[in-house]
């Protein structure tokens, strides 16, 4: 399986790729925030999803 994330969605597939999962082939990122987003510092536009986005957040830490 291959999966294609676009913002927030590829923060969520870096999360479930690191509880070991061996069925996904390949990962493409489109405009992810693998560092975080500084507007997302201030927003609570969405939340409590946008908490994912802030710099320092967990799913920004998954390796």
């Amino acid at each position: 399986m291959n999966i294609v994330g676009h913002s927030k969605g590829g923060l969520d597939a870096r999360v479930y790729l690191a509880n070991r999962t061996y069925n996904v082939a390949n990962l493409i990122m489109i405009g992810t925030p693998n560092a975080g987003s500084p507007l997302a510092q201030s927003s609570i536009i969405c939340a409590p999803a946008v908490y994912d986005l802030k710099p320092g957040a967990v799913d920004n830490l998954v390796k």
